[in-house]
This record gives C-alpha cells, sequence and structure tokens, in this order.
C-alpha cells in the first residue's frame, strides 16, 4: 500500500499491527504530500526496511507490535541509519526515560491527523542537528 505524490515530501514508512492506522496514515500523509509506505509485523517491516532505508524521511511506529515493541524496531533501523528520524504512536502513557536517541517523538492514541503530521515535519526537521 503506498501513496504517490508529484515531487512529494519524502517517503515515510509506517509501522503498525492495526490496519485501520496504516489506512489513515496512508491517506493522511499521502495528502499532506508524502509518499507512504506500511507494514503491519515486524517481519515484514525488517524486509521492507532493507528496501526503502536509503529514501526514507522518516519511520512511524506502532510501541506495541505483536511479538516485539517499537522502540526495539527503531533501534533496530538505527543501526543501519543512525539518523533516522522515527516517531512513536502509543495508547499509553510515555514519559522520557533516556530511552531514544536521536530526533524521535511519542504521540498518543487516539491522535488528531494533524498532530500527526505536525510531529512528523518536527521530527524530519531536526534530522541532522
Amino acid at each position: 500500500m503506498n501513496a504517490e505524490s508529484d515531487g512529494g515530501l519524502g517517503l515515510i514508512f509506517v509501522v503498525d499491527d492495526e490496519p485501520m492506522i496504516c489506512e489513515l496514515a496512508v491517506m493522511a500523509l499521502g495528502r499532506k504530500g508524502y509518499q507512504v509506505e506500511v507494514a503491519s509485523s515486524v517481519p515484514e517491516a525488517l524486509e521492507r526496511f532493507k528496501l526503502l532505508s536509503s529514501r526514507l524521511a522518516a519511520v512511524i511506529v506502532d510501541k506495541n507490535l505483536p511479538g516485539s515493541n517499537g522502540i526495539d524496531l527503531i533501534d533496530t533501523f538505527r543501526l543501519t541509519v543512525p539518523d533516522l528520524p522515527a516517531l512513536l504512536i502509543s495508547g499509553e502513557l510515555m514519559t522520557g526515560d533516556g530511552s531514544f536517541t536521536g530526533p524521535t517523538a511519542v504521540v498518543g492514541k487516539p491522535f488528531r491527523l494533524e498532530e500527526l503530521s505536525a510531529t512528523l515535519a518536527e521530527v524530519i526537521a531536526r534530522r541532522g542537528r
């Protein structure tokens, strides 16, 4: 599943096991000018990441994934792309515990699509600082 755009703001990789979240991300971020690719499991995400890593503007990852968690997945992605902007989405209350490195933010579920896209733009803008 992807959303094509002319020129666009970059490629966003969404990893979430909830199909509705993936569909909303494709529609909402596609309208904002991003290309969006999705994966619904950790094994699928790892395979797709190999193909997409050199072109990614950012990743959006659910904190709770079957058999793993989003924080570990982001850490794995960053072994290949150390400065990869990452946005973690979670239905749990999160506090800053030093687990994150680089330009990472957390957006709580349920979230407004405007909040998601604004936070995404912020983490992308911080890349390389």
